[in-house]
C-alpha cells in the first residue's frame, strides 16, 4: 500500500525522477549489485531486527560514494505524542554504533527536524 502511495506521489510532483521503488524485506533489501546512489530510510529503521547485519549485507548494492540517509523519531520527549509506543524506536547513538559495526561512518547530521534525527552515512 505504501509503495503504491510513494509511486503515485512522485507522479504528482510534475518533475523528472530516476527513482525505482523496491519493496524490501526485513532480512533482504532486494537491491541489485552496485545499483544504489542513495538509500533513504524514513521512520522505518526500528522495524529492522538486526540492523548491523542488514546494512553490512547491503554494502554490495551500493555504488562507490553512495550515501545512506536515515530519518527516525527520537525515542524520548523530543518526538512528542506519536500515537504509538516509543519503546521500539532506536536511539540516535545506538544507530550510529550499529552502523559503525556494519562498516559505515556518519558523515552528516541535520538538525532541522524537531521530532526526528536525520543522519547520513557512507561505507568505510
Amino acid at each position: 500500500e505504501m509503495l503504491a502511495y510513494a509511486k503515485e506521489s512522485v507522479i504528482h510532483m510534475h518533475t523528472a525522477y530516476t527513482a525505482e521503488f523496491i519493496l524490501a524485506q526485513p532480512d533482504n533489501p532486494k537491491l541489485p549489485f552496485e545499483s544504489v546512489d542513495l538509500l533513504f530510510v524514513c521512520n522505518t529503521i526500528h522495524h529492522l531486527e538486526d540492523r548491523s547485519k542488514y546494512f553490512s549485507d547491503l554494502k554490495s548494492s551500493l555504488k562507490a560514494g553512495a550515501r545512506i540517509a536515515i530519518i527516525d523519531f527520537y525515542p524520548d520527549e523530543r518526538s512528542g505524542e506519536l500515537g504509538f509506543p516509543k519503546h521500539h524506536l532506536v536511539a540516535r547513538d545506538t544507530l550510529v554504533q550499529e552502523m559503525a559495526v556494519a562498516g559505515y561512518q556518519l558523515t552528516r547530521e541535520h538538525s532541522f527536524l524537531p521530532k526526528q534525527y536525520f543522519l547520513e552515512f557512507v561505507a568505510k
